[in-house]
């Protein structure tokens, strides 16, 4: 005669019957999950203590010119050039 299963060795007979795949996408899921929430409280440490996100477009590409150029090619870009060419569009190049 069979006995009856408890809901532990069920639960554990269910995973082992649930293809690797699936498994594999939950513990990804939950793990992107954990991420978002560190980022969250991330951004939220930083709310707190004052920092800024730059909007303006002058001051972002200075700061690329400078810091992110310096530390990609290990010195800053020569120039920033604003081209006039037309009223309409505004167009920056870094040299």
């Amino acid at each position: 005669m069979r006995r009856a299963l408890t809901k532990l060795e069920a639960s554990i007979k269910a995973k082992k019957c649930l293809p690797t795949d699936i498994r594999y996408k939950k513990t990804r899921a939950m793990r992107r999950a954990h991420q978002a929430r560190g980022l969250h409280q991330v951004g939220q440490a930083a709310s707190h203590h004052g920092y800024k996100r730059e909007t303006k477009l002058l001051p972002t590409l200075i700061f690329i010119k400078s810091v992110v150029w310096k530390n990609l090619f290990n010195k800053e870009a020569d120039k920033l050039e604003r081209s006039n060419d037309d009223d309409k569009t505004c167009e920056y190049e870094l040299k």
